[in-house]
């Protein structure tokens, strides 16, 4: 094989390796998105955060989360709002990041139970207990 096509070939690799790293960006953004609005939709129902304080602990910009109140039906909202049909894999791992540091806020933020946390956030109870021990050693 002569050195041009050797280089062809690796400028090639390259460019789909940094095309394969800027979807799953793209990916994990649209996760992080779709779990931090299934969360607020939670809170919203829970009713004991303002949306204020919902929009703090989700990082969401107040003006979705009071959207969100005023839609009717959420999972019409969600398809709206959300790109669907990410790799399972992506999906569960940004849901468990989002998932854990919106835990994090809602621990500190000491308006809601353990158990709560736990229910809204999907994470077992004994994994939010072990958010709240860490949070307290820090």
């Amino acid at each position: 094989m002569s050195e041009g096509r050797e280089t062809l070939i690796e400028r090639a690799k390259l460019e789909l390796e940094q095309e394969l790293a800027e979807r799953i960006k793209v990916a994990e953004f649209h996760e992080q998105v779709k779990t931090s609005l299934d969360i607020a939709k939670r809170l919203i129902q829970n009713g004991k955060l303002s949306p204020e304080e919902i929009a703090d602990v989700t990082t969401m910009p107040i003006r979705f989360i009071n959207e969100m109140i005023d839609e009717m039906n959420f999972a019409d909202f969600c398809r709206k709002k959300i790109i669907e049909g990410k790799p399972e894999e992506i999906k569960r791992k940004v849901a468990e990041q989002v998932n854990r540091e919106i835990a994090l806020k809602m621990i500190k933020s000491g308006k809601m139970t353990l158990e709560e946390i736990a229910d809204i956030c999907e994470l077992p109870l004994e994994k939010v207990r072990e958010l709240a021990a860490e949070k307290s050693d820090s």
